[in-house]
Protein backbone atom coordinates (compact mmCIF):
# COMPACT_ATOMS: atom_id res chain seq x y z
CA UNK A 1 0.00 0.00 0.00
CA UNK A 2 2.56 2.64 1.15
CA UNK A 3 4.89 1.63 -2.24
CA UNK A 4 1.27 2.50 -4.32
CA UNK A 5 0.84 5.74 -2.12
CA UNK A 6 4.67 7.32 -2.29
CA UNK A 7 5.25 5.49 -6.15
CA UNK A 8 6.53 2.65 -6.17
CA UNK A 9 3.80 0.98 -7.71
CA UNK A 10 1.44 2.22 -11.10
CA UNK A 11 -2.05 2.79 -10.43
CA UNK A 12 -4.18 2.12 -13.20
CA UNK A 13 -6.90 5.17 -14.20
CA UNK A 14 -9.90 2.86 -13.00
CA UNK A 15 -7.87 2.52 -9.76
CA UNK A 16 -7.05 6.28 -9.03
CA UNK A 17 -10.77 6.89 -10.22
CA UNK A 18 -11.71 4.29 -7.58
CA UNK A 19 -9.78 6.23 -4.93
CA UNK A 20 -10.71 9.68 -5.82
CA UNK A 21 -14.28 8.71 -5.43
CA UNK A 22 -13.96 6.97 -2.11
CA UNK A 23 -11.84 10.09 -0.59
CA UNK A 24 -14.49 12.50 -1.96
CA UNK A 25 -17.47 10.22 -0.02
CA UNK A 26 -15.55 9.69 3.34
CA UNK A 27 -14.84 14.00 2.73
CA UNK A 28 -18.99 14.79 1.91
CA UNK A 29 -20.06 12.50 5.34
CA UNK A 30 -17.43 14.35 7.37
CA UNK A 31 -18.93 18.22 5.95
CA UNK A 32 -22.51 16.52 6.44
CA UNK A 33 -21.82 15.69 10.07
CA UNK A 34 -19.97 18.88 11.13
CA UNK A 35 -22.03 21.31 8.87
CA UNK A 36 -25.10 19.37 10.14
CA UNK A 37 -24.25 20.20 13.71
CA UNK A 38 -23.74 23.30 13.18
CA UNK A 39 -26.87 24.20 11.27
CA UNK A 40 -28.76 22.30 14.04
CA UNK A 41 -27.18 24.96 16.48
CA UNK A 42 -29.53 27.59 15.11
CA UNK A 43 -32.48 25.40 14.18
CA UNK A 44 -33.88 25.86 17.88
CA UNK A 45 -36.04 28.24 19.47
CA UNK A 46 -33.66 28.62 22.50
CA UNK A 47 -31.81 31.93 22.71
CA UNK A 48 -28.45 32.52 21.59
CA UNK A 49 -25.81 32.16 24.53
CA UNK A 50 -21.87 32.68 24.91
CA UNK A 51 -22.23 28.34 25.47
CA UNK A 52 -23.52 28.55 21.39
CA UNK A 53 -20.99 30.13 20.64
CA UNK A 54 -18.35 28.34 22.26
CA UNK A 55 -19.97 25.10 20.77
CA UNK A 56 -19.97 26.74 17.27
CA UNK A 57 -16.20 27.96 17.47
CA UNK A 58 -15.41 24.38 18.93
CA UNK A 59 -17.27 22.63 15.69
CA UNK A 60 -15.44 25.15 13.23
CA UNK A 61 -12.31 23.86 14.66
CA UNK A 62 -12.92 20.11 14.78
CA UNK A 63 -14.06 20.76 10.80
CA UNK A 64 -10.89 22.02 10.11
CA UNK A 65 -11.73 25.66 8.98
CA UNK A 66 -8.63 26.81 11.31
CA UNK A 67 -8.63 29.10 14.18
CA UNK A 68 -8.15 31.85 13.28
CA UNK A 69 -11.27 31.50 10.61
CA UNK A 70 -13.26 29.56 13.08
CA UNK A 71 -12.72 32.85 15.81
CA UNK A 72 -13.50 35.54 12.92
CA UNK A 73 -16.67 33.59 12.03
CA UNK A 74 -17.73 33.56 15.69
CA UNK A 75 -17.09 36.92 16.74
CA UNK A 76 -18.52 38.75 13.99
CA UNK A 77 -21.63 36.53 14.60
CA UNK A 78 -21.74 37.43 17.84
CA UNK A 79 -21.32 41.21 17.22
CA UNK A 80 -24.26 41.17 14.44
CA UNK A 81 -26.46 38.77 16.88
CA UNK A 82 -25.77 41.65 19.76
CA UNK A 83 -26.88 44.46 17.54
CA UNK A 84 -29.70 43.03 15.97
CA UNK A 85 -31.19 41.53 20.01
CA UNK A 86 -30.53 45.41 20.45
CA UNK A 87 -32.29 47.37 17.58
CA UNK A 88 -35.01 44.76 18.36
CA UNK A 89 -35.58 45.90 22.11
CA UNK A 90 -35.26 49.54 20.86
CA UNK A 91 -37.73 48.95 18.77
CA UNK A 92 -40.19 46.93 21.20
CA UNK A 93 -39.37 49.77 23.39
CA UNK A 94 -40.58 52.48 21.58
CA UNK A 95 -43.95 50.60 20.17
CA UNK A 96 -44.39 49.99 23.73
CA UNK A 97 -44.03 54.24 24.55
CA UNK A 98 -46.28 54.81 21.55
CA UNK A 99 -48.58 52.18 23.45
CA UNK A 100 -48.29 54.06 26.77
CA UNK A 101 -48.80 57.59 24.69
CA UNK A 102 -51.99 56.60 23.22
CA UNK A 103 -53.28 55.05 26.08
CA UNK A 104 -52.97 58.78 27.84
Amino acid sequence: MFRRLFGGEERTEQEIQQAEKQTEQSLQKTRQGFFGRISALFQTEDPITDELWDELEELLIQADVGVETSLAVVEQGAREGSAARASQSQRGARAAQKGTDQDA
